[in-house]
């Protein structure tokens, strides 16, 4: 077949795994356990590789298929299968590869996520087998909540489509004051209390306003630092993108005034994976960064 799904897929995961290869020395590959054979042969299909095959797309889609879908994707798995060696090779390199993934960083497992999902999804949307046109569709209609490992129910960009900036609109928020302040013993003065704050304000059509504030008193050095950025986001699955045109940062400390002042923020422009999520305390809009989750929920 012209496009064929264990070749196209094969080639991009190595494509962007290439960069990754130095995390792969000495990681053991996972041993695939004796379990019910599907497909005779040499090698055969057994239960154990579908199941890994489908992990790995849910892995890359986040998301979980319905028992519909597990049916009909270990049927057009079989197909595949034995339609030739190439193609059953190609679908245990994949597995093999899965493997690797798994061994990265947390970091470095999302940033071959958002590399490779538009190029798979693109292969898969373009191919004309039974398997390309199943997985788009699966894409397409995840399902309207994904769950993450603790069982809790995650609203990726609004539902089970890609997010549309709609589910962004409103004001988010997240920020922490202590309580403890000091006593200046000249004159009597309190300190400021310590605390930050950031919130996004963000309209239905994708501009956003960052304004972040950081405030910490040690004894009698106040320093606060306040910055606000204006830009543009924009949506695609569970990635969001930050493009950020203007910004402005004011820095003051109270024991350096050489220190303080205000200078521009460069322009800046961001990808990284988010989620939404329905708490008791309202949704919850989270990113990851480099490792570093970063929490706001929605006031309005």
């Amino acid at each position: 077949m012209k496009n064929q799904f264990t070749n196209k897929l094969l080639f991009l995961v190595f494509l962007f795994l290439f960069c990754f290869a130095g995390a792969f020395v000495g990681s053991a590959q996972a041993q695939l356990k004796e379990d019910r054979v599907i497909v005779d042969g040499n090698p055969a299909l057994k239960q154990s590789h579908v199941d890994k095959l489908q992990d790995f797309i849910e892995w890359l889609f986040e998301t979980k298929f319905s028992k519909a879908q597990k049916s009909e994707f270990q049927r057009l798995v079989v197909q595949k299968w034995q339609a030739g060696e190439k193609e059953s090779t190609g679908i245990l390199d994949i597995l093999k590869t899965h493997d690797g993934i798994q061994a990265l960083s947390e970091g470095d497992r999302a940033d071959v996520r958002r590399e490779l999902l538009p190029k798979v999804l693109d292969s898969f949307r373009n191919g004309g087998s039974d398997i390309n046109k199943f997985l788009s569709g699966v894409y397409e209609n995840r399902r309207e909540n994904s769950v993450t490992a603790d069982g809790n129910a995650i609203e990726n960009g609004g539902g089970g489509n890609s997010a549309n900036l709609a589910d962004f609109a409103g004001t988010w928020s997240s920020g922490n004051v202590s309580g403890i302040r000091y006593k200046n013993l000249t004159n009597g003065d309190l300190s400021d209390v310590s605390g930050n704050m950031s919130e996004y304000i963000i309209s239905k059509n994708g501009d956003i306003q960052y304004t972040g504030f950081l405030s910490t008193t040690i004894y009698a050095c106040s320093t606060r630092l306040f910055f606000t950025k204006k830009g543009k986001i924009s949506v695609s699955g569970s990635f969001i993108t930050f493009d950020y045109k203007t910004g402005e940062r004011d820095y003051q400390n109270s024991c350096n005034a050489s220190l303080s002042g205000v200078k521009p923020i460069p322009p800046q422009k961001k990808t990284v994976p988010f989620t939404l999520e329905r708490t008791a305390q309202g949704v919850k809009l989270c990113t990851t960064d480099e490792g570093v989750q970063t929490c706001l929920h929605k006031v309005n």
